[in-house]
């Protein structure tokens, strides 16, 4: 019990570095499918709820990188795992770093390969050999459905375009055939001349639905719900617990559409 609830709170206040080897995760979704492993004692560099384009590296979390078991990154072109890339080449290049995402392919250098479950299956896979167990095959039978549900639902719908705030949609539309407007750029600017064609869109009827960020502030977007009060879904790309945010995503549509 100490060790799981004082240590802790001394590692989060940069008081000491743990006392065992962890295993360092990059962003919370690697701590989630290590979790889906049965791995215990996971360290997610970047912390829920963070903007991972603005996060910057403090001196306790590069700290805890000297207990650390192994690193584990999607595919290191992540903006906060180039920057954890480099603290290893400079600072603890005997780390030994993970990449989960060996296999896939990019489209247009795009890092967000996690979400897509088709994507995801291969990472839970690829994690289970790098640890030297077999996978759990209820979180393969629960990746599976969830891909089949998807596949159900987007064949009813009939869903050609959809709306994103943030570009991170592309293997997701792959994997169903469907095209993604991003209202911004990666560095989340909005295109006055995206805005208008969007809204001409809108109007007749070609979005059925936007994908949003949880906590985005819509005020952001307030132009495009009032002239089109299109229904928007929340989904948060950083979370712990990727696969219920699939759930989520998945329960949203079905309630609807169907």
């Amino acid at each position: 019990m100490f060790r799981k609830i004082v240590l802790p709170v001394m590692l989060f206040l940069g008081m000491v570095s743990p006392l065992w080897a962890v295993e360092v995760a990059s962003i919370p979704p690697i701590k989630a499918i290590l979790s889906y492993l049965g791995v215990q004692d996971v360290v997610s560099i970047l912390p829920s709820g963070s903007d991972p384009h603005t996060f910057e590296l403090s001196p306790s979390t590069i700290m805890s990188l000297s207990n650390a078991k192994r690193v584990w990154m999607i595919n290191g072109n992540l903006e906060v795992e180039r920057k954890l890339l480099r603290i290893i080449k400079d600072l603890y290049p005997k780390i030994e770093v993970v990449f989960l995402s060996d296999g896939l392919d990019m489209i247009d250098n795009d890092p967000h390969q996690w979400i897509s479950l088709k994507n995801l299956k291969v990472l839970i896979n690829n994690a289970s050999q790098r640890l030297g167990i077999k996978t759990k095959q209820v979180v393969i039978q629960r990746v599976e459905s969830m891909d089949e549900e998807f596949e159900r639902v987007f064949s009813r719908l009939r869903v050609e375009n959809f709306l994103s705030f943030h570009p991170a949609w592309r293997y997701f539309c792959r994997d169903y055939g469907l095209k993604m407007v991003a209202l911004a750029n990666s560095g989340g600017e909005v295109s006055a001349k995206l805005m208008y064609k969007v809204l001409q869109g809108c109007k007749i009827g070609k979005y059925r639905f936007i994908v949003l960020e949880k906590g985005f502030d819509v005020s952001r977007l307030s132009s495009l719900f009032e002239s089109c009060p299109i229904p928007s879904i929340e989904f948060n790309p950083l979370s712990e617990d990727i696969l219920a945010e699939f759930e989520s995503l998945l329960k949203h549509m079905e309630a609807l559409f169907l």
